[in-house]
């Protein structure tokens, strides 16, 4: 009743005044007291982005010689070849001192009979808060949410969500480089408060010669379980060492870069299915031309990984890997969380367990229409009893805006 009488006098004005402006400008502040505000008056940059991309996939596996995927295989009811429909919306605001940015993806498979609608996801969500500032440096604090690809440098691992808390600092050291360091605390499994941290820090443009190192450290064992089978899930501290040189190639006109990193698991411990050998060690080396900013423009990044069994876990992967339909694990028949039955040498399956290659290459065709190609290939690095020769290729046509 209260809200009736509200709305009541706030209306009779606007139906008995002969001043029609000041009655609507009356209207309008009232609205703003109900934070219906607009990006001027909060005095902030907002912007809003996004792209739809339809994709085509077609992937090629075999497992000790044997089709594995698709008709007439292992697994037939895992298709060879898949269309996708994707959009992403994104969002982000700043003001001088603070920020925030959200992705959310719908990321849909094709199709009338095995078509999904409600493939949502909240890729990105964080809030960010300047601490200090200077003509030389700068310290920012963000909360939220992120994957860990999005702000730590590898094409290996950081595939994992980060649900947590990020600090970067930056300064600029003339003759010497641009230096910076991330470091972020992030939730594991709040169930139990497992807590998980990572860190990296680099150099860029050492000397002003282009060439740029960075380092960095990811600790998964960051607590002991009663059950071991996830204290071996877990035993992953993860140092990478990355060098790399950024260059102007004269006769392509084409921004490129050199890089090689080199990864060791140093909380590996020998495992019996593994003929009780570490197998913790992974790298990779590659090339990047080229980059995409508007019609004609073209990209293109080529990089040979090798990565033994123990080297990355499960939930962090990035690399070119298998398709591992049952999401079996290097421990356990169930991978992603180190329960259910323990795996021997005849069962275990290792997604990082291979060398290959992998060629991404982008083409503008307009300004806002990209045409984005992909292939990669993997075979079996340590010997195992299952043995996987895999392949993939992806074309994609992005239209962003």
């Amino acid at each position: 009743m209260k809200k009736i009488w509200s709305l009541a006098f706030l209306w009779a004005p606007l139906l008995f005044a002969n001043n029609n402006d000041i009655n609507l400008e009356a209207l309008k502040e009232w609205i703003a007291t109900k934070r219906a505000v607009t990006v001027e008056e909060r005095g902030g940059a907002l912007s809003i982005s996004g792209d739809v991309r339809v994709e085509y996939i077609a992937i090629s596996e075999t497992e000790n010689g044997v089709k594995n995927i698709g008709p007439s295989s292992n697994h037939p009811l895992f298709p060879e070849d898949q269309f996708d429909v994707e959009f992403n919306l994104l969002f982000d605001y700043r003001t001088d001192k603070t920020w925030t940015s959200i992705q959310i993806e719908f990321d849909n498979d094709a199709g009338i009979i095995n078509a999904d609608f409600n493939s949502l996801s909240l890729q990105r969500a964080f809030l960010g808060v300047r601490l200090y500032e200077s003509d030389e440096s700068t310290t920012d604090i963000e909360f939220g949410r992120r994957f860990l690809g999005y702000s730590f440098d590898s094409q290996i691992q950081f595939g994992a969500l980060m649900d947590g808390i990020l600090l970067k600092y930056n300064l600029s050291m003339s003759n010497v480089g641009d230096f910076y360091l991330l470091a972020a605390p992030f939730i594991v499994n709040e169930r139990i408060f497992h807590v998980s941290f990572v860190t990296e820090i680099g150099l860029l443009n050492i000397a002003n010669t282009g060439f740029y190192a960075k380092y960095s450290l990811i600790d998964w064992a960051t607590r002991s379980f009663s059950d071991d089978r996830l204290n071996r899930a877990y035993s992953y501290i993860n140092n990478q060492f990355l060098l790399g040189y950024r260059f102007n190639t004269p006769f392509l006109n084409a921004s490129s870069v050199i890089y090689a990193a080199f990864l060791v698991n140093a909380a590996a411990k020998p495992f019996a299915a593994l003929d009780n050998r570490l197998d913790n060690l992974a790298g990779y080396i590659g090339v990047q031309m080229g980059e995409i900013r508007k019609k004609s423009d073209w990209s293109l990044d080529f990089s040979f990984q090798i990565v033994e069994p123990q080297a990355i876990p499960f939930q962090d992967f990035s690399g070119i890997g298998i398709t591992n339909p049952d999401g079996v694990g290097l421990f356990t028949l169930v991978g992603r969380d180190g329960s259910g039955i323990e795996t021997i040498k005849e069962t275990l399956i290792a997604n990082g367990n291979y060398y290959g290659f992998k060629l991404d290459f982008l083409y503008a065709i307009e300004d806002s229409l990209t045409l984005a190609q992909s292939f990669s290939i993997s075979r079996p690095y340590v010997s195992v009893a299952k043995k996987f020769n895999y392949q993939r290729y992806k074309i994609e046509l992005i239209y962003a805006w």
